[in-house]
């Protein structure tokens, strides 16, 4: 800075006006310090507010991105949440299904093993009855008279009394007998069921293991013999 002024020195002395002009050039110059101080702490302050902008802009900027990406995050744990539920509730409502399927399952289940269960005991009933009878009136018929018989080569085979599954047979059905006569002879075993080519053709209790009680005897005068088997077991003729 310089200063230039012009003085009308005419009336003051030499030395004072020179004390004057040093004391002026002093406060110029500390006025010019002052200023140039003011000067590069405004300077600083400015630089130090474009560092704070600049901080807190970043800050603004990484807010708003954690932000976006906390929203992210929760739209989708919401999204997952949701899904399972739906995966959980569709879960439920197929075990729900199932389970009410497989209950009906059950009672019918139980209804048709009550239904077999009365059958049975009925089946049981008759076969006491058909017991009773063999054991009573029907010993008569043992005693005095045979229900099939034949004779070959010599040898007379009687039978007497033939049951299966509690329901006596009085007659050739279906060749019954014949068969029965056939085995007897030949000694050949043979076993307890019913169906073509068997020695029953007929099932009188349909889904349930039956028995069958066969009474004869050889050459008339020998002793009675019994076969007596569960459905399926293989027997034979003994004894002449």
């Amino acid at each position: 800075v310089r200063l230039s002024v012009d003085l009308d020195t005419s009336g003051i002395p030499a030395g004072a006006l020179s004390v004057s002009y040093d004391g002026m050039r002093r406060e110029l110059e500390a006025a010019k310090s002052s200023v140039k101080e003011q000067i590069d702490s405004a300077n600083k302050l400015s630089i130090e507010k474009a560092a704070v902008e600049k901080d807190l802009a970043d800050l603004k900027e990484r807010y708003a991105r954690d932000q976006k990406t906390a929203q992210e995050a929760q739209a989708q744990s919401n999204q997952t949440i949701a899904t399972e539920k739906a995966a959980a509730a569709k879960i439920k409502a197929s075990d729900d299904e199932r389970i009410s399927t497989l209950n009906a399952q059950l009672e019918t289940s139980q209804k048709q093993v009550n239904s077999k269960q009365a059958e049975l005991n009925s089946k049981q009933a008759e076969l006491g009855t058909t017991q009773v009878a063999l054991n009573g009136a029907n010993r008569e018929r043992i005693t005095n008279g045979s229900v099939f018989q034949s004779e070959r080569n010599g040898n007379n085979v009687e039978i007497f009394f033939v049951s299966y599954g509690g329901e006596p047979i009085w007659n050739n059905q279906d060749g019954v007998g014949d068969r029965l006569l056939g085995y007897a002879h030949s000694k050949q075993a043979f076993q307890l069921r019913e169906g073509n080519g068997q020695v029953f053709t007929r099932d009188p209790w349909g889904g349930v293991l039956k028995s069958a009680t066969i009474v004869y005897r050889y050459n008339r005068t020998g002793p009675l013999r019994w076969i007596e088997g569960k459905q399926h077991a293989w027997v034979s003729f003994e004894g002449w």
